[in-house]
């Protein structure tokens, strides 16, 4: 991978690759994470996806994409650690099987008006569009608990981070974007700009003159990002968090920080033999062996040197299956665990490096996230680490991991939050 830097706290990376029949070209803006910056971003990505000056509404820049061979453009909002990320991406055909025009350049010119030339009337973005956008942002913050597995497991991580910038959820909060107003999102676009760091990167056949031709201009000398918080979670007292919802099956959720500095290929490992593959311990004990769970695995937010433990029980079991939780978690800190089973995790963790060469939005998703934790990128590197690992390294890891909070959801008449 190709990495240069554009200006103050912008960051060019380009992996040529040959495989793919499409190109992708993302742009994240990254700022520290609070409420109101989840917020207005999340609004400020929707009100640019639906048109800009030179396509004015979603008709107009849908024939535009389609004119590029059905280019397709998304979305994503997503918290690392303490930090916000809105991410533009353009996927759009190989030039290479297009008929004999500059695709590329037409492609990056297309996501370069969306981004840097937005519709905008009297000194604000379109106040239909903001309202009508306001209304679609609402609907999704509260279809968060729909699904409710990834809701427990979310909330738990947010609970666990109580009172950090964490605790915020990436799509905002449903008062601060009613009030938002036309102007007002217009006025943060413009700091947002001068004040997100931003990363581009490039796959497939994007060389790095095509991006400077197009984005290079975007950016000034005098930048001044704002700084990116790199905080973890304290170790202090367990806390005990349930919320209620009418549902048959109670979702239990364990929240554990990792205290000093660990290996980060050793957590990653322990993590995998813990609960994050198909023969972890949670998985082959809790769930499979004593049938206390419909599901029990374990996530890993490196970020905040977090790791939650997720779980759907029934709820005259969740005490049960919380004690075998941690008697798994005890056996991994006495080194009980066998050499076949690290070896599995092993497989397990490589197969998942491999695999990312598959997907281009899983390599950007990669990249970025050792960027921000500020570890190498070579996946090379990564497999020949993991075959040094021993059982020692693993159990040293375990010996860190202290548990935080303990989130619950279970069933009610109605729902009532914490």
């Amino acid at each position: 991978m190709i990495h240069q830097h554009l200006a103050p706290g912008v960051r060019l990376h380009v992996m040529p690759i040959k495989k793919f029949k499409t190109n992708q070209v993302s742009i994240s803006f990254i700022m520290p994470l609070d409420e109101t910056v989840a917020s207005y971003a999340t609004l400020l990505s929707m009100v640019l996806k639906t048109g800009c000056a030179a396509y004015p509404n979603v008709i107009e820049l849908g024939k535009a994409l389609d004119i590029l061979y059905g280019a397709q453009l998304n979305v994503l909002l997503r918290k690392k650690g303490d930090n916000h990320l809105m991410t533009f991406v353009l996927d759009f055909l190989d030039p290479s099987f297009a008929l004999g025009d500059d695709l590329t350049k037409r492609a990056l010119t297309l996501l370069d008006q969306i981004l840097f030339e937005p519709l905008v009337e009297n000194e604000g973005f379109s106040p239909d569009a903001v309202e009508r956008e306001k209304k679609n942002l609402c609907d999704i913050i509260d279809a968060r608990i729909n699904d409710k597995r990834i809701y427990a497991l979310r909330r738990c991580g947010e609970l666990t981070a109580q009172g950090q910038p964490y605790e915020a959820y990436e799509c905002g909060n449903k008062d601060i974007v009613k009030n938002i107003s036309a102007k007002e999102l217009y006025a943060f676009y413009m700091d947002y700009l001068r004040r997100a760091a931003i990363d581009i990167f490039a796959f497939g056949r994007v060389d790095e003159q095509s991006i400077l031709d197009v984005f290079s201009s975007r950016f000034s000398s005098d930048r001044r990002p704002a700084c990116l918080s790199t905080d973890t979670i304290p170790v202090g007292d367990l806390r005990y968090f349930e919320e209620n919802y009418p549902v048959e099956q109670a979702k239990l959720s364990m929240g554990f920080c990792f205290s000093g500095k660990v290996d980060p290929i050793a957590q990653r490992l322990f993590v995998i033999l813990y609960g994050g593959s198909a023969s972890s311990l949670l998985f082959m004990n809790v769930r499979e062996k004593l049938s206390l769970c419909y599901y029990c695995s374990a996530m890993l937010e490196a970020h905040k040197n977090m790791m939650i433990v997720y779980s759907g029980v029934m709820p005259e079991k969740i005490e049960a299956a919380k004690a075998e939780v941690m008697a798994q978690l005890d056996m991994i800190k006495q080194g009980r665990f066998t050499k076949e089973e690290l070896s599995a995790a092993k497989k397990t963790y490589a197969n998942n490096l491999r695999s990312m060469a598959d997907s281009m939005g899983r390599m950007e998703d990669y990249a970025l996230s050792q960027m921000l934790l500020g570890l190498d990128v070579d996946i090379e590197g990564a497999l020949s680490r993991i075959e040094q690992i021993r059982e020692e390294d693993i159990q040293a890891v375990a010996k860190t991991v202290t548990p935080v909070s303990v989130f619950v959801l279970k069933g009610g008449d109605k729902r009532e939050k914490i």
